[in-house]
């Protein structure tokens, strides 16, 4: 009896390890400067970002909501996430050069509700060396065919108060052609509008740049300061201000893209934002 009680605590250890591995995902690009880490709390999942060891990103919330106050994001379960290895050749017929060789990392993180519809989202990251980026994927389900999308939460929560060169928009439907203004991070208010790309400077001369790629079928998407904390805000659907996306499954967002180096050049330089797009 004791043995079978021993042999049972044993393999439920075993699989309590191997659950909570999977509750912290960790994933670094090619060149090991930049990774990605992912960690399932009980309130929602959350990401952070490091480049050289340097903390640029921490605890940051994804989420999103649906119509009639229907929240995705809390009380989720994740089964084994897939890691592969990625590369991308291309041509450009033009641009910065003819021919494109993009290597990267990849993960694809299954989220779960544990109760209710038990919908199913796909976190999918890849890193680069000069960047990375994650989306959202619905993929087709027996108990989901469809959804409204009234906003999407990512946040960006930036670590420090790095120096922010950004174009304030009035509304989402006002030009793209702004000037850029230069201020840190703190002294931009809450509730103000920022357009895409975002760029932030770090210490030690680290840049990222915050935006997005491969924008088809989907809303498009702002910066707003909500608490202190940058926060997705997408454009609503035309004639009202609810409503952000209308699709069915299976579906996914575009990309959400942080060009990270220690050289302002070579943001200029990345083909990420080509490389991520079909």
């Amino acid at each position: 009896m004791n043995r079978v009680i021993i042999g049972s605590f044993i393999l439920l250890l075993i699989c309590t390890g191997s659950l909570s591995a999977q509750k912290r995902i960790s994933l670094s690009s090619p060149d090991k400067k930049i990774t990605f880490l992912f960690n399932l709390t009980p309130g929602h999942p959350e990401y952070s970002i490091r480049f050289n060891n340097q903390a640029l990103i921490e605890h940051s919330a994804l989420g999103l909501s649906f119509e009639n106050k229907d929240v995705w994001g809390e009380g989720l379960a994740t089964d084994h996430a897939s890691f592969t290895d990625g590369e991308d050749n291309y041509t450009l017929p033009a641009g910065k050069t003819s021919l494109v060789h993009d290597f990267y990392k990849e993960a694809a993180i299954p989220l779960r509700e544990r109760s209710g519809r038990k919908r199913l989202i796909i976190l999918r990251v890849r890193v680069f060396n000069d960047g990375l980026a994650f989306r959202y994927e619905f993929p087709a389900q027996d108990n989901w065919d469809a959804y409204t999308l009234t906003d999407e939460n990512t946040r960006f929560n930036l670590v420090g108060n790095p120096v922010a060169r950004v174009a304030f928009l009035e509304n989402f439907t006002t030009s793209h052609e702004h000037r850029y203004n230069i201020l840190p991070l703190k002294d931009i208010r809450n509730d103000t509008l920022m357009d895409m790309p975002a760029l932030f400077e770090f210490p030690q001369k680290i840049f990222m740049a915050i935006t997005e790629a491969d924008l088809v079928n989907y809303a498009g998407m702002s910066l707003i300061k909500r608490d202190g904390v940058l926060t997705s805000q997408l454009s609503p659907l035309p004639g009202q201000t609810e409503i952000k996306v209308k699709a069915s499954l299976p579906q996914h967002t575009p990309w959400r893209v942080m060009m990270i180096r220690d050289r302002i050049g070579a943001l200029i330089e990345s083909n990420i934002l080509t490389s991520l797009s079909e």
